[in-house]
């Protein structure tokens, strides 16, 4: 029975071949028919094999239903087209002869394990013929035989083209170019392209050889296998003994790039004495009037969040005269006092990790500084281009926009839609304040930044229901430190990286917001970071694994998005 599904499986070449040696050897491809549809009910099949010893239009009639060798089932035989059928046989479980035909008949079961398999009424057809054709010419490597195989190929081609144009008739099993028509033609909608990962990674002056000039792509680096390579795309000076903050794009562009913490730590293009690592991010600090005083931020031992940090100058004066505030949230909330602008231009901000540095100048009322700070490297994390399936998703999202609740679904389509940055949404109602909705975002390296979430609110609250509040703002990242050794093989180090850091950072964008649920706890699986030390391509390359840290499962919070930090992952040969 052809059916749609029968339409979207292709043949392959060998499966072709073997229809057409049967057919050499005067045995017709098997016609179902017989039902309501004309084509049979029975998804069970009939195959044949052996050469035929008559010529004969032969019909295998179901007589009862069931499945092969259950003692209920049974068929009959005709060779006459139908005209008369022999008596009622049993269905095997096991090949066996077709009356005096020559042939062995097998029943298959329903390959989709519907049952019953056959069905009282199908009629099952076979052309034989003796063959004329001489049995050396079907033999394997024989020239026609060669032949036919060409033309199997090209017919294999049309089978795949035909299973493409049935797949092809719906979204949820397009894929492809289809997948693109469909999203075009039926939803407005565009297959997004891949992102290239950029980030900040610092140089340190470690043999005391600066100043040193560095010109905007001038510089490679990587982890120490060189499998991943990032140019800087400004330059600057390194100054003596001390460190140079660039901003680094990825050679190419997808989620393979989006390195973990900790990882790039080769100078390809080597400055004697000149280290390098991609650690948290402390941004550039902008300011709103360019006449203004400089004021540096720089990262003091550990960063403890995602922050976009604002500076408002509050009493005009000089260093130890004038007064400021700050905020961690880009001005949505600030510290309970002001402060006084340091006599030594140092200050550090509280717990968080960055320490400001003023220096000397007039300071004015109203004066503003902003600069994000994140605990991954990653300012834009690299992004594949869009999947079958996530456009699917996407496009089967866009439904959920017309209902007039505004379910989960169309809060997700929404965010997604206003940056590319956005990979990961989790809308919820408030478990705080009544009648507010909830929309968390997250990107392949955690947090997205306070702009990104600015751009995204701006977008969702359009849409936000009467008698309704909506707070749109980024997750907290988590980092995962993976402290331990991995044992390699003799001159496998550099292979077991990259595929180790490609792996995490494939787990690090699958996780969702909140972690992986088990037991309605939210985790990151301990087994899967050692499969992703371990498993895969890496099977080969590593020996063993000791982790000190992490020594289980990490709970991660239900608006928390985990990221790996391998910085202090010791890696040897065994």
């Amino acid at each position: 029975m052809k059916t749609y599904e029968s339409l979207r499986t292709p043949q392959t070449s060998d499966e072709i071949e073997a229809t057409r040696i049967l057919g050499l050897q005067g045995i017709s491809h098997v016609t179902q028919s017989g039902g309501a549809s004309g084509l049979g009910d029975g998804t069970g099949l009939i195959a044949l094999s052996g050469i035929p010893v008559l010529d004969a239009s032969v019909v295998v009639k179901i007589a009862a239903s069931g499945e092969p060798g259950d003692a209920v089932a049974s068929y009959q035989l005709s060779t006459n087209g139908g005209v008369t059928y022999g008596s009622a046989i049993f269905i095997p479980a096991t090949p066996s002869s077709l009356g005096a035909t020559g042939l062995v008949v097998s029943f298959v079961p329903a390959p989709d394990g519907s049952s019953p398999s056959f069905f009282a009424g199908d009629l099952y057809s076979i052309a034989l013929m003796i063959p004329v054709f001489d049995a050396t010419a079907w033999q394997d490597k024989s020239v026609p035989r060669r032949l036919l195989g060409i033309e199997c190929a090209a017919a294999a081609d049309t089978s795949a083209k035909v299973a493409a144009l049935a797949s092809g008739a719906y979204l949820r099993d397009a894929a492809g170019g289809w997948v693109d028509l469909h999203a075009r033609d039926v939803f407005a909608e565009a297959r997004l392209d891949a992102v290239f990962a950029e980030g900040q990674i610092v140089l340190s002056d470690d043999a005391g050889v600066g100043p040193v000039t560095i010109s905007a792509g001038s510089l490679w680096i990587g982890p120490s296998s060189g499998a991943l390579r990032y140019s800087n795309l400004d330059g600057g000076t390194l100054p003596l003994n001390g460190e140079l903050a660039l901003t680094w794009r990825a050679e190419s562009a997808g989620s393979a790039w989006n390195a973990p913490n900790g990882s790039l730590t080769q100078m390809l293009t080597p400055i004697a004495g000149v280290s390098c690592l991609n650690s948290s991010r402390v941004d550039a600090v902008v300011k709103s009037r360019l006449a203004s005083p400089t004021i540096t931020a720089a990262l003091i031992g550990s960063l403890t969040g995602d922050y976009s940090v604002k500076i408002e100058i509050q009493t005009s004066g000089a260093l130890g005269v004038g007064t400021f505030r700050y905020s961690l949230d880009a001005g949505l909330t600030w510290a309970a006092s002001s402060v006084t602008l340091p006599a030594l231009g140092l200050y550090t901000l509280g717990t968080t990790g960055p320490q400001l540095t003023f220096a000397a100048g007039s300071y004015l009322s109203g004066d503003s500084y902003t600069f994000d700070c994140s605990i991954s490297w990653l300012s834009q994390a690299g992004v594949d281009r869009e999947s079958d399936d996530r456009v699917k998703a996407r496009c089967s999202s866009k439904w959920a926009t017309l209902a007039v609740a505004t379910p989960a679904d169309a809060w997700t389509k929404w965010a997604e839609d206003a940056s590319p940055e956005v990979l990961k949404v989790l809308p919820r109602a408030s478990l705080i304040v009544a009648g507010q909705t909830e929309v968390w975002l997250a990107g392949a390296a955690g947090a997205v930044s306070a702009g990104v979430a600015l751009i995204v609110d701006a977008a969702l609250q359009p849409h936000a229901p009467l008698c309704t509040t909506l707070l749109t703002q980024s997750v907290t990242t988590l980092s995962i430190a993976l402290v331990g050794t991995v044992y390699c093989r003799a001159g496998k180090i550099g292979a077991a990286q990259a595929n180790a850091y490609t792996a995490l950072a494939a787990y690090q964008l699958a996780t969702p917001i909140g972690g992986n649920l088990v037991g309605g706890i939210g985790i990151v699986s301990f087994d899967v970071i050692l499969g992703c030390l371990t498993g895969g391509a890496n099977a080969a390359l590593v020996e063993d694994v000791n982790l000190s840290a992490p020594a289980a499962d990490v709970t991660v919070g239900a608006t928390q998005a985990p990221i790996f930090d391998t910085s202090a992952l010791v890696w040897t040969e065994v």
